[in-house]
């Protein structure tokens, strides 16, 4: 009896294992999936911007840098013109210390969510300092940026590149830049290294060493920000399961959209007010918000609203009918909507475009 209750065990540990690989692996791939599609999409505008005689710095010849943050980088002959001229380039940004009000940053050919957990290697990083006076938020899509190059030339450099006094715009030409969140669980880097940055100017003044950003205390947060964590998780997930969907559009925003009535009439400016009816629920299908329940059409700007909404409406046409399945980040974000919108609340909302009214 004994042996066969070892075996049993055995048997549901082993299907316990293949069962995590199999959700491991299925993650992973979607993962690169949607990353390869990303890459896709700044490969494409490179090749409007360079179509229409833009001289954009390539990532290839960044790529073919050699040696590490140890020896020092050894840079492409080609490469080298470029050291201390201005430059355009595109790309993804990547926050360092803070992702609002920011004077530096950084700019990587592929999105990652976190530079401290994914670690790119240091051809594939482009540290960005902003204009004296200019700070920058985080965004979602790529951007251009343009500013001068400095080649990091000899050993222990913490970047290969620097671009400096720089200023920056959607990558697309007359594209709109959404800002984007940076998940609960990757906050605690980011303060780290904020906080070692001030450890470190305070050791330096005493004449101490450094502290390394990995050794600053993490200060766990507010019980708040547990309920955010949680939700940024099962709405992560939920929409990963729902992109899979038949009639699932996502947008490279990360909005996802099922048409349930095409439109025949006209589409909206960013200029103009629509008249909607719409019902709104969290993602367990909980209502917290109908136009229906008060029998009156909300008339508002399209530009006045959660971001989500800002970019669908200027894709529908009158008579449409969309089911909207909205990411934290082009909703109400990490801080949420006072006491009807928790915090990284995923939003799932069906509107029904009415009318287009011209103008504000």
């Amino acid at each position: 009896m004994r042996r066969r209750a070892v075996r049993e065990i055995g048997t549901v540990f082993g299907v316990l294992i293949v069962l995590s690989s199999v959700v491991m692996l299925n993650y992973m791939t979607r993962q690169r999936s949607l990353k390869e599609r990303m890459i896709e999409w700044r490969r494409e505008i490179e090749g409007r911007r360079q179509g229409k005689g833009l001289d954009l710095l390539p990532w290839k010849l960044l790529q073919e840098t050699k040696g590490n943050v140890r020896k020092g980088p050894t840079f492409h002959p080609e490469l080298l013109p470029w050291d201390n001229t201005p430059v355009d380039i595109i790309g993804f940004m990547v926050p360092i210390e803070t992702f609002r009000n920011m004077s530096e940053f950084l700019l990587l050919p592929m999105p990652i969510e976190c530079y401290f957990c994914e670690r790119p290697p240091m051809r594939d990083v482009m540290l960005v300092r902003m204009k004296e006076g200019e700070t920058a938020d985080l965004f979602r899509e790529p951007i251009i940026i343009n500013g001068i190059l400095h080649l990091s030339h000899g050993p222990e450099t913490k970047f290969f590149y620097v671009t400096k006094n720089t200023t920056f715009g959607p990558g697309e030409e007359e594209g709109l830049l959404t800002r984007k969140g940076i998940a609960p669980e990757h906050m605690g880097h980011y303060e780290a290294a904020r906080l070692a940055e001030e450890l470190a100017k305070e050791g330096l003044l005493d004449g101490k060493e450094p502290p390394r950003a990995e050794e600053a205390e993490i200060v766990t947060g507010p019980p708040l920000l547990d309920e955010a964590r949680l939700n940024a998780v099962r709405g992560e997930q939920f929409l990963e399961e729902n992109a899979q969907k038949e009639g699932i559009v996502v947008l490279h925003s990360g909005l996802q959209y099922k048409v349930v009535r095409e439109g025949v009439g006209r589409t909206p400016k960013l200029t103009d007010k629509v008249k909607t009816h719409y019902r709104g629920t969290f993602i367990d299908g909980t209502e917290f918000d109908s136009s229906y329940s008060r029998n009156q059409p909300a008339v508002f700007g399209v530009d006045k609203v959660i971001h989500g909404w800002t970019e669908a409406l200027q894709l529908m046409q009158e008579g449409a009918k969309w089911r909207l399945f909205i990411p934290p980040e082009l909703a109400y974000g990490e801080p949420g909507f006072g006491k009807t919108i928790p915090p990284n609340a995923t939003l799932i909302f069906e509107i029904e475009l009415l009318d287009v009214l011209d103008g504000q």
